[in-house]
């Protein structure tokens, strides 16, 4: 995937990620926590191989910054 390509994923991810993670973590973890599952996305885009389940992919590395901040502050996920 081309560096245009991931700008454009990350710009129409963004909010809907940041509903996503809002309604899971507390108001002062959403940033954080957004901006990890972002950057985790981004760093991995180049490896996606079937597109068709990208939309699964992306979710999936953002329950992932979710559950890792659950660990830290202590709570089950």
């Amino acid at each position: 995937m081309e560096q245009g390509d991931r700008q454009v994923v990350w710009r129409a991810w963004r909010e809907r990620l940041r509903q996503f993670v809002a309604k899971r973590v507390s108001a002062s973890d959403v940033e954080d926590v957004l901006q990890e599952a972002l950057l985790r996305i981004w760093r991995g885009l180049g490896d996606v191989r079937d597109e068709e389940r990208m939309n699964a992919w992306i979710y999936q590395v953002a329950r992932s910054a979710i559950k890792d901040a659950w660990r830290r502050d202590g709570r089950r996920g």
